[in-house]
């Protein structure tokens, strides 16, 4: 659970650094998104300009190469009941040995291991969720910023009517910005719907 959290952690702080710098894409991150199992795949080749500017996040995905970030509900779902399972197998234990006599030694031990494992449990569900939201977070961040690329793009479009060859490679540029965002927006939706599935 804590490699997930951190594969979809890396995948937050690309996200924030494409949407300040939509020139960039997940693959200048070095992330490659399969495109039969949507598998996000983190290669490590990362961009030498994405490796000056965004270090953390650069060292971050290279650190994770091989590595792939698509979260199944059924593993997240698994995780959740573990803890459930973990509290009531602890008091069980401890009241079977109560009925040998070892119990009553044994039952503080075990009780205080299952509250362990519960609280684990519970932090790695509230990193989950904070996670979650960061996610949902950026991806309306991807949105709001792709709206105002295309706002731009249609003024120049209009403009272009009227000097045609001046505003050709800005709206080039202006069209590789949204396709960026747009491929970043997919990517974090399918995140935020397993998260949903697993919910």
């Amino acid at each position: 659970m804590a490699k997930e959290i951190e594969r979809l952690e890396c995948l937050s702080m690309v996200s924030s650094a494409i949407i300040a710098t939509p020139s960039l894409s997940l693959s200048s991150f070095g992330i490659e998104k399969e495109t039969t199992t949507k598998l996000l795949t983190y290669t490590g080749a990362i961009d030498p300009i994405v490796a000056k500017s965004f270090s953390k996040a650069a060292a971050m995905s290279a650190g994770l190469a091989g590595a792939g970030v698509l979260v199944f509900s059924s593993y997240l779902a698994s995780i959740g009941l573990i803890a459930g399972a973990s509290v009531s197998a602890a008091a069980a234990g401890a009241a079977g040995l109560s009925a040998t006599g070892i119990g009553l030694v044994a039952a503080p031990f075990i009780i205080a291991f299952g509250i362990r494992v519960y609280k684990k449990k519970k932090k790695e569900q509230e990193q989950k969720d904070r996670v979650y939201k960061e996610l949902i977070a950026k991806q309306q961040a991807a949105i709001n910023r792709q709206k105002e690329i295309n706002r731009e793009l249609e003024k120049k479009l209009r403009e272009q009517q009227t000097s045609l060859n001046e505003f050709k490679e800005e709206i080039a540029r202006l069209k590789s910005e949204i396709n960026n965002l747009m491929e970043l927006i997919e990517v974090l939706t399918e995140q935020i719907n397993q998260f949903k599935k697993a919910a």
